[in-house]
């Protein structure tokens, strides 16, 4: 099976200003989350992308967090936040990258 690629731009161009919403440090989930109430089209295209394949919703989820290390003028990593502090979209303990607003 060909692995399904999707085109983030349109999620990506939401970026900024999602990321001005955030407070100065937030966790992927917090911001995934965010992202995903806001403009759940976009995000909805990108799960169904990868529908048939193991696990949609961490493929995804993956790429956006990744995605944030393109807004260098906007916030930078700040290290990993332990599953004890964070939960991710479902609810579920999960460690995460944890970022900050410049």
């Amino acid at each position: 099976m060909t692995k399904a690629k999707h085109d983030f731009t349109d999620l990506l161009a939401r970026y900024p200003d999602v990321i001005a919403q955030m407070k100065p440090a937030f966790t992927s989930h917090q911001f995934i989350l965010r992202l995903a109430e806001q403009y759940q089209h976009d995000y909805v295209a990108a799960l169904t992308t990868y529908i048939g394949r193991r696990g949609p919703f961490k493929i995804v989820h993956k790429q956006l967090s990744t995605y944030l290390r393109r807004f260098p003028k906007l916030v930078v990593y700040d290290g990993r936040a332990s599953s004890q502090e964070t939960r991710d979209i479902f609810g579920h303990a999960q460690a995460c990258a944890k970022w900050k607003k410049l």
